[in-house]
């Protein structure tokens, strides 16, 4: 069965987010009580933007770090890199929910102009570089965005409750099904999950087996995702490699089927 350009974009983001190996998706409340330097993923909403903080900033052409800019000459202090061409990027911060809490995201020049639809230097243009904060319009086109986000954890941002984003997927479809395979806590109580450490662990190792599993599968028979009509179908592993084959995912569906 033939795969369509739309299915081949989505398989590319399939394939990235399962050959990650930040595949683990936690609540706000449990991430800020991680200390060791990673990337997690955490699904939400954008429920605001801090205004009080710049939307951009010169960058170097070489490390995408702040430069300083005097007359008309930039000069980096991390690379040594010296320009007159004015490189425009995107830094903003943002007001991020999700069920267990809330926290500041700083989302990079990529996910906000994915999100936008405008470079900053477009932005930039349309107001003057005087003006630091974003146009009413472009924070409504962030505002509500609901989506699953890789952050940064180090030591030092997570008692800050403030992760830099490194990626991002917005569709529906996809979220769906990575939550399904690769969420493995369930909350104790509306303010706080409580998460076994045991079976997470027993839970992650099996993650990094059933994603290499699911590669396998999926690009040995490229047919597994599609296109029937209007519908995407989207080949699960068998057999043991099932994620029910798991001990946490079975109790999982056990605590489940005890609350229906």
């Amino acid at each position: 069965m033939a795969v369509s350009s739309k299915n081949d974009i989505e398989f590319e983001e399939i394939f990235e987010l399962f050959s990650s190996r930040s595949a683990r998706l936690l609540p706000l409340n449990y991430l800020k009580e991680r200390h060791e330097m990673r990337k997690y993923w955490v699904e939400g909403t954008i429920v605001g933007v801090d205004t009080n903080k710049e939307f951009w900033y010169l960058s170097c052409k070489i490390c995408t770090r702040k430069i300083e800019k005097v007359d008309r000459i930039q000069s980096c202090a991390h690379c040594q890199e010296m320009t007159y061409i004015d490189i425009y990027r995107y830094s903003v911060e943002v007001k991020f929910v999700d069920e267990s809490g809330r926290a500041t995201l700083v989302l990079c020049d990529q996910a906000c102009t994915e999100l936008i639809c405008k470079d900053a230097r477009d932005v930039v243009a349309l107001q003057g570089e005087s003006i630091k904060t974003l146009p009413i319009s472009v924070e409504l086109d962030i505002v509500g965005t609901k989506g699953l986000f890789e952050v940064i954890v180090t030591p030092d941002n997570n008692d800050a409750e403030r992760f830099e984003v490194s990626g991002q997927t917005l569709d529906k479809e996809i979220l769906d099904l990575y939550r399904d395979k690769y969420c493995f806590y369930q909350e104790s109580s509306p303010d706080h999950p409580s998460f076994p450490e045991a079976e997470e662990q027993e839970a992650l190792n099996a993650v990094e087996v059933e994603v290499s599993t699911d590669l396998e599968n999926m690009t040995a028979a490229p047919g597994c995702i599609a296109s029937e009509g209007t519908e995407t179908t989207i080949k699960e592993p068998s057999g043991s490699n099932h994620p029910d084959a798991s001990p946490a995912f079975k109790k999982r569906k056990m605590d489940e089927a005890d609350q229906k």
